[in-house]
């Protein structure tokens, strides 16, 4: 494995999203939520039809065909996200009544805008938008939708658990809620519940629990999944260790845009790991990663342009690499930096810039690598 160490950013993302409900294909299609005459679904809305209110509050959240109005939001999806299901079959029937057999296709797509509606209330009440900002509250409406069977609830529900937001800390219940998501199939459900595994959160730690759930999250997509599997096989982690099979996991996820794959993947090229030996592949896998504004990644396109390979060596683009990593405060580039002021090489020398740089790289306890001839390792 690289000595870069993967950071693990969905639980971070997971935290920082919020719980906003946007799969238009869970209430109506697309084109029919964009054109539905207001009238007719204020109308709908009025008279008790969930889905409606659901799509009314939407609007009124998105200023789509109304003026903006976050707290017309809020209320519309209160009045939906509190029929709950027996609410949505109630109106069902209502509506079905001349047409009997349609009755179960109306109440599930009630119900989605139920689910829809608490989903999105937990996310307005965890922001603060339209409310006052209340992450007890959000854990409320989360755990209404997640007793009625969203996964994608359950799974939230388990995060706010682990990390004590609106709830008191719980690793069990955490896990407990990552364990039902997972087993509906949700791939972050299960990417959860292999961390839960991997990291001994909960309960016992096995890794080869883990690696059984990562490959069930990652065989549906999920990058972060895709990026622990391939950690796991460059490690021997519950696998047997297998370079070739760790970095087509890295490509797996990198290609579906996960940064930190993106940097492993060029150091997997750039070291000749379960690849061959590319280094041209792997200025391009960090200049993906970079662009995304990862520092690691900034940095080591940097050292290519430095002289590294893979790229024309050009010291003023080694040196706007190195200063956005370094301006995100990562020691190594502050170091390299530092180094490339204090020369004659591409850039005007400058002493002071030369020292500023060295002594924040230094104030972290930085100190260069021996140099053995491999910068990547």
């Amino acid at each position: 494995m690289p000595r870069f160490v993967l950071v693990l950013l969905l639980l971070l993302v997971l935290i920082n999203i919020g719980y906003a409900y946007d799969d238009t294909n869970a209430m109506l299609p697309a084109d029919q939520r964009a054109t539905a005459p207001l009238e007719l679904v204020r109308a709908a809305a009025e008279n008790g039809n969930p889905q409606a209110q659901f799509l009314l509050a939407d609007r009124y959240l998105r200023g789509d065909g109304v003026t903006k109005d976050t707290t017309e939001a809020v209320k519309w999806f209160r009045k939906s996200a509190e029929q709950g299901k027996l609410g949505a079959q109630v109106q069902a029937r209502k509506y079905s009544k001349d047409n009997p057999a349609s009755q179960v296709e109306l109440a599930d797509g009630f119900s989605k805008g139920v689910l829809a509606s608490q989903i999105q209330l937990a996310d307005m009440y965890s922001k603060g938008i339209g409310v006052k900002k209340n992450d007890a509250m959000a854990v409320q409406w989360l755990r209404k939708a997640a007793d009625e069977g969203s996964d994608y609830a359950q799974g939230m529900l388990g995060v706010h658990y682990q990390n004590g937001v609106g709830v008191k800390k719980d690793y069990k219940e955490a896990v407990k809620w990552y364990r039902k998501a997972a087993e509906q199939g949700s791939p972050e459900g299960q990417f959860m519940l292999g961390m839960a595994y991997s990291d001994g959160i909960g309960l016992s730690r096995d890794d080869v629990q883990a690696v059984e759930w990562f490959q069930r999250s990652a065989a549906k997509g999920n990058g972060a999944a895709q990026a622990m599997l391939a950690r796991n096989y460059a490690d021997g982690r519950g696998v047997s260790k297998d370079l070739v099979e760790s970095c087509k996991w890295t490509r797996k996820s990198a290609e579906g845009g996960f940064v930190d794959a993106q940097l492993n993947l060029g150091l997997c090229y750039a070291q000749g790991q379960g690849v061959n030996k590319d280094i041209v592949e792997a200025a391009k896998w960090f200049r993906k990663a970079a662009d995304q504004g990862f520092a690691k990644a900034q940095y080591a396109l940097g050292l290519c342009y430095a002289g590294e390979g893979g790229v024309p060596k050009n010291v003023v683009e080694a040196t706007k690499w190195f200063r956005k990593a370094a301006d995100q405060n990562f020691p190594p580039a502050q170091y390299e930096l530092g180094k490339i002021y204090a020369a004659r090489d591409g850039v005007p020398k400058d002493d002071t810039e030369s020292a500023k740089w060295l002594q924040k790289a230094a104030a972290q306890g930085y100190s260069p690598p021996k140099d053995d001839g491999d910068v990547w390792r």
